[in-house]
């Protein structure tokens, strides 16, 4: 543990990231902990939790799913009013007629051809046009102009009533591309469940595991740790980031909208290694790789990881079809930047062990979650965008995690 301790010091002595708290469970308890950094990090200061929502996110769904309340394969017409029962898509800049229709199932896997506004696609640019803005505090369209605001929904049924209408990327289960789809499950939960998405979260999940302090607001918004850039004056508090509100949000994201801690974060990862938010049927679910033919292209998010289940990255058994060539995966460990001038990390693939499920987010935080050895990994940077400034940092500091709970290779 204190190779683990030292690692983390020197990144931040190298002034790689600005802080650092991470802490390793292991059946059921907090094993090791440690925070260092100019914001004193620790494990119970808010932090934006962002898209590791969008697991609380798939654990809703797939509680409803258990409780009989929907189907992973239902066409999401057939729950939601307003969206529209023909879906049209982009096709060399024409409106052309999709094929399919979206499905609950689609939305998990971001391929419903969907889109984020932040992305430079042409689906993308219509959201821009329309003032899409997401339900959860980044301005864009452009992250470096913190005037340009887009005002926010008043409501999921208002962020999809307006999303509806606009044609998607690709036919619904064609391609991979990392999306708003889990803010439309966001209002799925509140139509099937007849709860707010705040209240269901707040019910269902975190007082389960006694998770208090993880909400869609923060009733004291100057108790959240700062979000860094990283500039040539180096690291900057970021500009573009609203504060928390200090009320239930009236439109709360399922993609990002959390704050959270790194001890209920632990908690919540706790929730899945026990038992208490789903049954193992249902863990076994998320974490199995999708087998659908849908294309991932090489310059996505799904590149990134070696398979993906429900709303999160996994690893496969180590007899897995998805295994691939040894030196094909020592290619794919080369650093390239997508089209979206995403940068994407080194493959975690062989530090982390057969069954391992988790998910970052944007704010240099991640988890993941180890089932065989009933243990799990959090920690946040919050550096905007982590990755990008330290090509490898989520990798790296798992290694370090995995010599801990004893799963590295």
């Amino acid at each position: 543990m204190s190779k683990m301790r030292a690692y983390l010091d020197s990144l931040v002595a190298q002034e790689k990231i600005p802080n650092v708290c991470c802490a390793v469970v292991k059946d059921g308890k907090i094993i090791f902990e440690h925070s260092c950094g100019n914001d004193h990090l620790s494990l119970t200061k808010p932090i934006r939790a962002y898209s590791m929502t969008k697991v609380a996110t798939a654990v809703a769904i797939l509680q409803l799913r258990d409780a009989g309340k929907l189907s992973l394969d239902t066409q999401i017409a057939s729950i939601l009013e307003e969206w529209p029962e023909e879906q049209v898509f982009m096709h060399q800049g024409q409106i052309k007629i999709a094929t399919t229709k979206i499905t609950i199932r689609h939305l998990l896997q971001h391929s419903a051809g969907l889109s984020y506004g932040f992305w430079m696609d042409p689906v993308a640019e219509k959201y821009r046009e329309r003032n899409l803005n997401l339900p959860h505090p980044i301005a864009y369209p452009s992250l470096d102009d913190p005037t340009q605001r887009c005002p926010p929904p008043s409501s999921l049924h208002d962020f999809c009533k307006k999303l509806a209408p606009l044609p998607l990327l690709a036919n619904p289960g064609e391609r991979y591309h990392y999306s708003v789809s889990f803010d439309v499950l966001g209002r799925i939960i509140e139509c099937v469940s007849g709860l707010s998405l705040d209240e269901y979260f707040r019910i269902h999940i975190f007082d389960k595991v006694h998770a208090n302090a993880t909400h869609f607001y923060l009733q004291n918004p100057d108790t959240v740790a700062p979000v860094y850039v990283k500039t040539n004056q180096g690291f900057l508090v970021a500009p573009h980031i609203d504060p928390p509100p200090n009320t239930p949000p009236a439109a709360p994201s399922g993609g990002g909208g959390l704050y959270t801690t790194i001890a209920d974060w632990c908690a919540f990862a706790n929730g899945l290694l026990d038992g208490t938010l789903l049954s193992q049927n249902s863990i076994d679910e998320l974490r199995t790789p999708d087998s659908s033919n849908f294309i991932r292209p090489p310059d996505s998010l799904a590149a990134r990881y070696p398979a993906l289940g429900l709303g999160v990255w996994c690893i496969p058994p180590l007899d897995s079809a998805h295994k691939e060539d040894e030196d094909e995966k020592k290619k794919e460990q080369k650093i390239h930047e997508n089209e979206n001038n995403y940068c994407l990390d080194v493959p975690i693939a062989p530090i982390m062990a057969p069954g391992a499920f988790g998910w970052p987010g944007a704010s240099g935080s991640s988890f993941f979650v180890d089932p065989a050895r009933k243990a799990a990994v959090v920690f946040t940077t919050h550096l905007f965008l982590a990755d990008l400034v330290v090509p490898g940092l989520q990798a790296s500091i798992f290694e370090q995690a995995c010599s801990i709970i004893g799963c590295s290779s």
